[in-house]
Formats: C-alpha cells, structure tokens, sequence
C-alpha cells in the first residue's frame, strides 16, 4: 500500500502545477499593460510605406500599379485591413498589437506541443515583451506580422510529421496528414509574400518533412508551398504586372547584394553586443524612444536579454539531452537557424529585422524551463525551479524598460486625454505631423498628395492618397540596377501625369536624415524635374519641406 503523500510534499510537488495555471492571468494583465504605451507609437519610415500603400489597397489598387513598396504585398494587405475602420496612425498600432498577442498564444500553443504546457506560457510571455520594449520604429514591421506564418508554419510541420513532444504523442494520424502538409506548405509558402528572403523557412521545414516523413509527405508539403506561390501569381497575372514583378524581384536581388558579408556580420552581432553592454554598463535602454520628454530606464538587469540568451542556450542543451525532447528541440534549433541566417542574409543593422529571431528565442528559452523529474528533496527537481526564477528575474528588467513608457501613455491617453495628434506633434517626429495638417486642412477629402522623399508616415497624418505609386524614393539612390531605376522614374513620371497631385512636397537637405540629398535626387531626375517645374508653383515652407502647388 502506497503512503499517503504529506502535506508539505503535495505543496511543493504542486507548485510547477499552480504556476502554469496562475501564468496565464498574470501575462494577460502585464500584456495589456505592456501594450498601452504601442497605442501612442507614430508610424516611422517603414510603417509610414506600409500604411501609405494599405491605404491605396484598401481603395481598390493593385500592388505594384497604384503602391510600390521594397518588400512583398502581404503586409500591405495586412495594414488594409485596420484601416476598414480608420485611417489614423492608432488604428494600424491597435491591429499590430492584436496580432502580437495572437502570435504570442499561437508561441505558447506551439511550445507547449514541443515542451509542455509551462515552456508554453512562459514562451509567450517572453515573446510579447521582448517585443513591447522594442522602439517605435521596430514594430507593426513585416517581420513582426510575419512572425505568426513562421510560428504557424513550424507548428504545422510538427503536428503532421507525427513527431512526439515531452513523452506524449503530438502528430496526427497519417490517414489525416494530407491537409496538415498542405496548410503547412501553404503556410510557409505565403512567407515568400511577405518578404522574398523569408522564403528560406519553407525550403528548411520541406527538408525537415522528408527527412522526418519520406518523399510522399514532402511532395504533399511542396503542393502547398506550390499554391501559395501561384496564388500571389496569379494576382499578378491577373492584373497585367509580371513584368512589374520582375522588376520587382530584381530591385530585391540588386539591393540585398550590395553589401558585403562582412559588413553584414559586423551589424548582426552589433544588435547582441548592444544588450550586453546595456547591461554591464548599467546603460539606457532602447525602448520606445520616440519622444526625448520620456527618460528612458537606467537599470542594472538592462531588459534582461543576457540573462535571456544564457536561458536560450541552456534549453538548447537540455532539450538535445533529453531523448523525448530531442527532435522538438532540434526543430527549435532549426527555425533559430533559419532566422539567424536571414538576419546576415538581409544586410541591415535596423533593430527591426532581430524581430524573426524573438519566437524562436522564446521558443528555447521555454524549454530550459520544463520540469525536471526527481523527489522532494532531489536537486534536479531544485535545479528545475532556476530558469523558470530566471525568467522572471528577466521580465522584470524587460517591464522596468517599459514602465516609463507606460506611465507616459497613462498620462496622455487617459489622465490628460490628448488627442493623439497632440502626442505625435511632441514626438521626434513632429515635422511629419506639420506637413500633414496642413495638407490635410489645404486640400479636400480624396486629393492626393506627393511627399518627393523618405516621409511616408505623412500620408496617413494627412488622410490624402499619393499622387503616385510610390510611398518614397530611396530606390532613387540605393537601387543595385540602373535598368530598374530608370523604369521605376519613368513610371513615377507617369502616375504624376495621370494624377496630377494638388501638393508636391520636396524635403529640405538633412530631411529625415544626411543619408539622402533628395533636392540633388529631384534635379537629377530630368523628366520628374521639368513637369514639376512646368505645372507646379512654389508656394513657402512648411517646416523642413519645401511646398509646391498644382498651377
């Protein structure tokens, strides 16, 4: 007959239980606070294309003939849909934090498959607050919305390859496994829409398949990648634009292969050495950051991302270790790979492009913290309780980063009850703000504009269309193929013709940054040149830009 268990034991064999129950709760109410001060971000470069050419799709343009954009037409397609409700710069930021937090329970769905259901909270958790202390300019990124397909992809292949996760089976029958492999083919293959390089995910997960499931699986797998491609073709054919697409491919091939491997390299490893000496040296960290009024956060865990990355590596080690986690882990370790090579591939020191690496980061860091077997007393069961301490030694650097944040976005949004634009006309990026009332106070609803630069957010600050096809213009400079420059003025020419927008906005020299003499790109560019001169009048500045208007 089996003793019954003390009371003392039952308590602390039952807290790993209590914790995974209780988590979920807590990470829902420092989530949504988390999230608060995202509500207030202005829209950057990046978002500010993203949005300008969402607006143009969401009123019946076509991707590539009434918005251009550097990267693929799903996150476009994705601003789109916010806007069903509102135009404003909030309502994308709304949406984008909708959707992290559904990423972050389809993390914790996929970690608890891999490595149970503690890993699983703890992994979402994590994920959503890494991302809550990025800056401004990191976030609502085509990385970030893409996160969710990658997570779905890896989490497709798992369950239809009929691998088995912590001791228990977690595939699916092979008389069901058809349409897993095609969502997940489907899945991966719709990553190529979203950024070209993104691509590489799927041909990992294809090999994966074969070599967890044979040929016949990966054949099944290929069909949904197949249908993905050709879905996004068929858009393009339908619409008369494979040449566009070409050209468009071409843009991408030129410009991500300017730079040199080395260089590359030196930027990858700059965004780790960041955090770490944020850390050593007590240093501010780099949340947020759109506004100088808010004192960013000087504490020594830094946002905990080194004490993060010892959890990463130690889930890498012990999930190769234990035989039942193995394939789960190698899995992690593969997706990690893929998102590592990406970020040397694409060339960039832009914060935003580390937001690939956030899942699969979170995805290990959940597997160092799994429960260890061994009695009360047992220093293994001991030594289970120190990453899952960990972790929240971590979050709690990470939510010390954001709280000054928050507590801004409390003042604002709800104590003093600005409007929004009040707080976009206080944040670094005021100028845009500038610009965009007054063209939206000059001009009627349904005019367009046309920003000759790097400014894109100023379109959706000022609620008008642009006048041509193009959000900005540093393809002028930066792009690799002088064929491609030269049809991509021409067709600029083309849209100012048709469209003839009522402003024409020209930024001073400095404006955004010394990177870009768009006056010297303008001069240079002849026949955009001429028109301008011929049918626009020069009318003043408006803070940095210099403003022309429709004759």
């Amino acid at each position: 007959m089996t003793p019954a268990p003390s009371r003392l034991r039952t308590l602390f064999l039952g807290i790993p239980s209590m914790a995974g129950d209780a988590l979920p709760w807590l990470a829902w109410v420092v989530m949504a606070l988390a999230a608060l001060p995202q509500l207030m971000y202005p829209l950057w470069f990046d978002q500010g294309a993203f949005a300008a050419c969402g607006a143009a799709l969401h009123a019946g343009g076509i991707f590539l003939r009434d918005c251009w954009e550097a990267r693929g037409p799903l996150t476009p397609l994705l601003y789109a849909i916010p806007m069903t409700f509102s135009a404003a710069p909030i309502a994308v930021r709304l949406f984008d934090v909708l959707w992290q937090m559904a990423t972050a329970v389809l993390l914790g769905m996929v970690t608890r498959d891999l490595f149970g259901r503690t890993a699983g909270n703890i992994a979402a958790l994590v994920y959503f607050l890494m991302y809550a202390s990025l800056n401004y300019w990191a976030t609502a990124q085509a990385e970030g919305f893409a996160n969710g397909l990658f997570i779905g992809a890896v989490w497709l292949v798992w369950r239809a390859t009929g691998t088995t996760g912590d001791g228990k089976s977690k595939g699916i029958a092979s008389a069901f496994r058809l349409p897993w492999l095609l969502a997940a083919g489907f899945v991966a293959g719709l990553l190529f829409w979203s950024k070209y390089p993104f691509a590489l995910l799927a041909v990992a997960l294809a090999v994966w398949t074969w070599r967890r499931s044979g040929f016949g699986a990966v054949t099944r797998y290929a069909g949904g990648v197949a249908a993905a491609l050709l879905l996004g073709l068929v858009y393009f054919a339908g619409n008369g634009l494979l040449t566009e697409l070409g050209q468009h491919l071409q843009y991408a091939i030129s410009t991500f292969n300017n730079v040199p491997l080395a260089q590359r390299w030196e930027w990858f490893t700059g965004i780790f050495w960041v955090e770490v000496k944020a850390f050593v040296s007590v240093g501010n960290i780099p949340t947020a950051g759109y506004k100088d009024t808010v004192i960013a956060a000087d504490h020594v865990l830094g946002r905990g991302y080194p004490i993060l990355m010892i959890l990463a590596l130690v889930g890498a080690v012990y999930g190769l270790i234990g035989k039942e986690t193995r394939r789960a882990t190698f899995l992690a370790l593969v997706y990690w790979g893929v998102a590592f090579a990406l970020q040397v591939w694409q060339g960039h020191s832009y914060r935003y492009h580390f937001v690939i690496l956030l899942p699969p980061f979170a995805l290990l860091i959940g597997a160092a913290t799994r429960g260890r077997d061994g009695g009360l007393l047992s220093i293994r069961r001991w030594l289970a309780y120190l990453p899952v301490l960990a972790v929240f030694v971590a979050a709690y650097g990470m939510c010390v980063a954001i709280w000054p944040w928050t507590r801004d976005a409390i003042n604002n949004l709800i104590i003093e009850r600005k409007p929004i634009n009040q707080v976009y006309a206080e944040s670094r990026v005021s100028a845009y703000s500038t610009l965009g009332d007054f063209l939206r106070l000059k001009s009627a609803p349904g005019e367009s504009v046309f920003v000759f630069g790097d400014t894109p957010a100023v379109y959706a600050l000022a609620e008008r269309p642009m006048g041509a096809r193009f959000p900005y213009l540093r393809w002028a400079k930066e792009g690799g193929d002088p064929a491609v420059r030269q049809a991509y003025t021409a067709a600029l020419l083309a849209d100012l013709q048709a469209h003839r927008p009522r402003f024409f906005a020209l930024p001073t020299v400095g404006m955004p940054s010394n990177d870009f003499d768009f006056q010297q790109i303008w001069k240079e560019m002849t026949p955009v040149h001429d028109f301008v001169e011929a049918n626009y009048g020069y009318i003043g500045e408006v803070g940095p830009y210099l403003l022309f208007e429709r004759k």
